[in-house]
């Protein structure tokens, strides 16, 4: 029986258990184990309760009573119901704003909504899906890719202790997805993606599994997403030849804002895609002649068609804020 039999409720905070995990601390230390979603600023969002059911146990649960939550895209407009995007929410307890940080406050609170940066989706039931953070998504041949899920499957392996995906350069698709894991037992690359392939799209499956005795943590015990991608690039950024980190002058037409020097357009090229290339705020780009673009990814998080279209046909684009851009060359 559980070893807390008593204890009226315990809380699992910071990130969402997996389903097995789940399973595991409700039998060994209490069957009165919650899941919290929220954050400081933003107050409480959904709750994942004992008796709910198992089909919602990698959720993070049902939104609370006096919480509002939308999923919305990079232009804060709703995105269809069940899709994928950037979860925003407010209730009573959402902050206004941070202390004398007016900057952190445009980019995180939206008429009265708090931004986490957490990505997800809620489902017809009302349970909220988190499926990464907007900064840790991989662009795998111009599709969106969430290590969180990719994270998920891994873990729910029986020789998985833990595991954590992260983008590295690729000379084919811009970003490939990385795994690290450690084990419990020895279990072979193809094993895992075979395991993988059972839950997950081929293009989302990892490409590479490294292994580690332990992954770093961060001081709140999640996985050190930045020292793996450190550790990513390190290792691959063999693939390119340094001739190939100063080429963006050869395409296109950089020009300086006001305020800051012309962007010096280091960036990785790989095969038919470029990423990287840094716009400041009042900066432009216009793609020079013969060069075409099948599209362009604006940012980290979304794709802009109509941005595309301009650098295609050689206009000027000018971005509104600092971006960084990729795209793929036709």
């Amino acid at each position: 029986g559980p070893c807390l039999p008593r204890l009226r409720t315990l809380i699992s905070t910071g990130a969402v258990l997996n389903p097995q995990e789940r399973v595991e601390a409700l039998r060994c230390l209490s069957p009165n184990l919650f899941t919290f979603y929220g954050s400081s600023e933003g107050g409480g969002v959904a709750v994942l309760e004992p008796g709910h059911p198992m089909t919602k146990a990698a959720s993070a649960g049902a939104i609370l009573q006096g919480t509002e939550v939308r999923i919305v895209d990079a232009s804060f407009e709703d995105v269809a119901p069940g899709e994928i995007g950037r979860i925003c929410y407010r209730s009573a307890a959402t902050a206004s704003g941070f202390y004398n940080d007016p900057e952190e406050t445009a980019r995180t609170f939206r008429d009265g909504w708090f931004l986490p940066g957490d990505l997800g989706r809620i489902d017809t039931d009302g349970f909220v899906w988190i499926t990464g953070r907007e900064k840790d998504m991989i662009i795998r041949g111009g599709a969106n890719v969430y290590p969180e899920e990719i994270e998920s499957v891994l873990r729910a392996h029986p020789d998985v202790a833990d595991a954590a995906v992260v983008g590295a350069p690729s000379r084919e698709f811009g970003e490939e997805i990385v795994a690290y894991v450690s084990l419990w037992r020895s279990v072979t690359d193809s094993e895992l993606i075979d395991w993988c392939g059972k839950e997950l799209a081929a293009y989302k499956l990892p490409r590479r599994i490294h292994r580690l005795a332990e992954l770093p943590k961060t001081a709140v015990g999640k996985a050190d997403k930045l020292a793996l991608k450190a550790r990513a690039a390190a290792e691959y950024s063999s693939l390119f030849s340094p001739s190939c980190m100063r080429i963006a002058s050869s395409l296109f037409s950089l020009s300086a804002s006001d305020s800051s020097p012309a962007p010096e357009a280091e960036y990785l090229v790989s095969g038919s895609s470029i990423s990287g290339i840094p716009l400041s705020n009042g900066s432009s780009a216009r793609a020079r002649s013969g060069i075409g673009l099948a599209w362009a990814l604006l940012s980290s998080s979304c794709v802009r068609p109509s941005i595309a279209e301009n650098l295609f046909q050689g206009r000027e684009y000018k971005p509104t804020r600092d971006w960084k851009f990729s795209m793929v060359m036709g």
